[in-house]
Parts: structure tokens; C-alpha cells; sequence
């Protein structure tokens, strides 16, 4: 039978479609869910240099930044969307594109982001005024489209300005994170749809800058532009394939060996809580890629691990009582 590829979530409802545009998603909306969101936000901190310009100040911090996602399987154009705190609101510039997977990282408070690195196919900006400044108390980051649809987080008593919210429609409801920990972005768990949380220590030593190794971060907690576990690239893609499998399975990565993306099927007999991990060879996780429950299905998970080393990986699915592991080489 021809396979037929469906976006995973094209079975919810679809009132404001638009090709160029996508989506918004919140955290309590199924209804208004898109390739946009916002994954990770990162409030004054005058002890980690997320931005890489070698320098953090207490008075005059720059390594604020607020990350926007695209978890759909196709490119969204977001030139002309309004980000907005509860002082100022940026216009993303003309041209921005985010692919499958990718990150858009946006700089508070005229950040210096020449050497900072986004990741592969993501894309880094900073709002040239410090008058977008994000507060660790009583602050708030909106996110409208062209239609005049947004979606808000926000900490303490912290609202959107009234020029960004003038005429609006919020999409759900509004999301309150918790008090900053210095130094500690917050970010959703998992990726793109899972609920609101201090973003764990990343172990050793990272390099998020172009001049690697010239700055590094040390067991950073925050991670602009990557996964929320390690410093490797989103997610790529995730499509549910139109075909109801008998049985559970999990299928060999291809192509394998692979540089640095690779595809990954597996079948869901029955509805089930789902988890798709991936390990090194030591046995320590690497990222969790999928923890949702889904449907019957034959579903298909595109990696990138464009950050990851050479060597053997392991990637484990684990469907209701169903297990399965296979191994996969990553040669660079």
C-alpha cells in the first residue's frame, strides 16, 4: 500500500490556517496548536554568558534571550510577527523562515550575538534597544502573528504592554512561569508541547560560540537554540504515517552509518504513552525526543545530531509494555 504522509497533529481543529503563517500553540490549547511557540525564555542573568560576548554585568546584562520554535514538518514565515514584553515590542525582521525543527533565538536588550552560535539551521537575533529588557520579577513575552493572535508567559505580576495586546486576541490562556533562579533559563518539558520548568543542568563543558573553543560554559542551565538536555540541535521532524499497524515495532535508523541526520520509524498497535529516547554508548541519555501518549499509527522521527560526536548511539522506544533498542553510528 502507498504510504500517505500526514502531519501529526492534523486531526485538531484548524480555525486560523494560513500556509505562511502556521499556528500558535499554549500550553492548555489543542485547538490552536502550530509549528510557532515559545520553547524557552531566560530572565536577567549576570552569571552565565548565553550570549558568548566573553562578559556579564549586573547592571547592564545582556544574555536575556527568548526562544520560538517551529514543531511542524513544514517552513513557517514569521517576517512582521511582534515580540513583546511589558515595555517594548520587536518586529521580526523580513526573511525570517524557520525551518522544520529549527529555533529562532531573540536577544533582549541590544545583546552583542556576532559570536554566538544558534545551532544548525537555527537563526539568532537581537532587539537593538535596551529598552526590551527582561526583568526577573514581574515581567511578561507575548508572541503575536499578522492576524493579530498571540500567546503569553509571563512571572509575578508581569503584563504585556497595552500597544502589543490593543486589539488582540490571546490564543488560550495566559502561561505563568515560576521565580528565576539565577542563572536558569525556564523552558517546556518536554520540547515544543510539555509543561513549564527550570531547565536542568547541561553536564560538562559546552561552546555555544563561532569561536569554539574560546568560550565555553561549564554545567550551564539554559540552553539557547538546542534541546533542552544537551547542546545538540531540536528535534528535526515527527509525522504520523497513515497506516494502523498489528503489532508494536521498532525499526533500523536510515541511513546508517548517517551525518548527521537520520530517520527513524516505529508502529503504535494501540493507543499508548510513548517514549523515544536516545543514549551514548556509556548508557547515559543523550536527549528524549517524544514523551506524549498517541495513537495507533506507523510514525516516523527525523535527528538531527549535528553537536554529537562520532560513535555508537542507542535509541529506545517504549510503548505500554512494549520495548525495543537498536543501535545507530554517527560518523562525522
Amino acid at each position: 500500500m502507498k504510504k500517505i504522509v500526514l502531519l501529526f497533529l492534523v486531526f485538531l481543529a484548524l480555525p486560523y490556517k494560513s500556509s505562511s503563517q502556521g499556528y500558535l500553540r499554549n500550553d492548555s490549547v489543542a485547538t490552536h496548536t502550530s509549528g510557532i511557540t515559545i520553547n524557552e525564555v531566560s530572565a536577567r542573568s549576570a552569571i552565565v554568558d548565553f550570549n558568548a560576548d566573553g562578559s556579564t554585568s549586573t547592571t547592564t546584562d545582556r544574555d536575556e534571550y527568548i526562544e520560538i520554535v517551529n514543531s511542524s514538518s513544514e517552513p513557517i514565515d514569521i517576517s512582521g510577527w511582534i515580540l513583546g514584553d511589558n515595555n517594548y515590542n520587536y518586529t521580526i525582521p523580513s526573511g525570517t523562515v524557520l525551518g522544520p525543527g529549527n529555533a529562532l533565538v531573540v536577544f533582549t536588550n541590544n545583546a552583542d550575538v556576532s559570536n554566538f552560535d544558534p545551532g544548525p539551521g537555527n537563526i539568532v537575533l537581537s532587539v537593538p534597544t535596551t529598552s526590551f529588557a527582561l526583568a526577573n520579577t514581574n515581567d511578561a513575552v507575548g508572541l503575536k502573528n499578522s492576524y493579530g493572535l498571540y500567546i503569553e508567559v509571563y512571572w509575578g505580576t508581569g503584563t504585556l504592554n497595552s500597544t502589543f495586546t490593543s486589539g488582540a486576541t490571546l490564543v488560550g490562556s495566559r502561561v505563568r512561569l515560576e521565580s528565576w533562579n539565577e542563572g536558569q533559563s525556564q523552558t517546556r518539558n518536554p520540547d515544543y508541547t510539555g509543561s513549564w520548568i527550570q531547565h536542568p543542568t547541561i553536564s560538562g563543558v559546552v561552546n555555544w560560540s563561532r569561536n569554539n573553543p574560546t568560550r565555553t560554559l561549564t554545567n550551564p542551565k539554559g540552553s539557547p537554540g538546542r534541546y533542552n538536555y544537551a547542546d545538540i540541535p531540536l528535534l528535526v521532524d515527527f509525522k504520523f504515517l497513515n497506516e494502523v499497524p498489528n503489532s508494536f515495532a521498532l525499526y533500523q535508523n536510515y541511513p546508517n552509518p548517517f551525518n548527521p541526520i537520520t530517520t527513524i520509524e516505529f508502529d503504535i498497535a494501540k493507543e499508548a504513552d510513548v517514549k523515544f529516547e536516545i543514549f551514548n554508548l556509556s548508557g547515559e541519555k543523550v536527549v528524549e525526543l517524544i514523551n506524549k501518549r498517541l495513537s495507533a499509527g506507523r510514525y516516523s522521527v527525523v535527528v538531527n545530531l549535528g553537536d554529537m560526536p562520532s560513535g555508537v548511539y542507542f535509541y529506545r522506544l517504549k510503548a505500554g509494555e512494549f520495548i525495543g533498542v537498536k543501535k545507530m553510528i554517527l560518523v562525522k
